[in-house]
């Protein structure tokens, strides 16, 4: 299928202002997919028929549809299991010991289709019981509306289920749905996750104090000027001993931002510079080893 340099620019310069999103010449391979599957999906017998359709009267479906294309929902179970070996054996020893009255905030903001605010609920709640009862807080977001009914409809297939999660705790955090090749999430471990539609860059930031956030694999797809804006936004949602974790090869070399970052065998945290997080040489110790 042929498509012109000027459908190519127009969605390419949709997705960005929406997304910040960016598709470099090196990229048009998946820029291309995204328009094909748009094309069978309105029924159009070419791009330009698209772009017309488009250009002429985009209404909300037509938009949602594109974004939740653009948006890349690859996730899995305790992808990259380092952040949550963190957690566990740092962060939230930490957070215990300075912080023993106050609830755990926790945002995944880029959730997807849900399996990293569950992995963080599972997490607690195998290595810090007395937390998981009520006293952690836990907000999942997501631009694509399709990724974020998944995750708060809470099934997942026997293929997904089996990407990272051992036996033991899908028979303990999940029902398996009669007839169906599908596992179903209970209610004691969805029940901690608030799910809500959230744009990184245009959205309306509220006062969030958060002690963890994770931002992984979102600023790879933004600019410069995005990642900042992006960055600067988050800082001021974290909590003063608060972290963010960002996903592997993530860093904030080049950047202008009041957080300063680690690298921890593959991936990256930042806090604020006067947290006390850094400011405990045990940490340090822990970090280093």
């Amino acid at each position: 299928m042929e498509i012109s340099e000027k459908v190519y620019m127009y969605f390419a310069d949709l997705i960005k202002d929406r997304l910040g999103i960016e598709y470099p010449i090196s990229d048009r391979y998946r820029l291309d997919a995204r328009i094909s599957t748009l094309i069978e999906h309105f029924n159009v017998d070419s791009a330009d028929a698209l772009h017309q359709i488009y250009i002429q009267n985009m209404t909300t479906e037509m938009e949602t549809v594109l974004l939740d294309l653009a948006t890349n929902n690859e996730t899995s179970f305790f992808r990259d299991s380092k952040p949550f070996d963190f957690l566990t054996k740092i962060y939230i020893p930490h957070f215990v010991k300075g912080s023993p009255l106050g609830p755990l905030k926790i945002w995944s903001c880029a959730c997807s289709t849900g399996q990293e605010p569950l992995s963080t609920i599972m997490t607690i709640k195998e290595g810090f019981p007395s937390l998981a009862g009520g006293f952690v807080k836990l907000d999942a977001s997501d631009i694509s509306s399709e990724a974020l009914a998944k995750a708060k409809n809470g099934e997942y297939t026997q293929l997904e289920v089996q990407r990272g999660i051992p036996i033991t705790l899908l028979v303990k955090y999940f029902d398996k749905v009669d007839d169906k090749d599908v596992w179903k999430v209970k209610n004691s471990i969805i029940k901690h996750i608030r799910h809500f539609s959230f744009n990184l860059l245009t959205g309306s930031y509220q006062s969030g104090n958060y002690n963890i956030i994770f931002c992984r694999n979102i600023l790879i797809y933004q600019n410069k000027e995005n990642k900042e804006k992006i960055l600067n936004s988050l800082d001021k949602q974290l909590h003063q001993d608060g972290i963010i974790i960002l996903g592997n090869g993530e860093s904030l070399i080049g950047l202008k931002t009041p957080l300063q970052t680690i690298n921890i065998d593959g991936f990256t945290i930042i806090a604020k510079e006067s947290s006390e997080f850094w400011s405990d040489k045990e940490n340090h110790t822990k970090l280093s080893a």
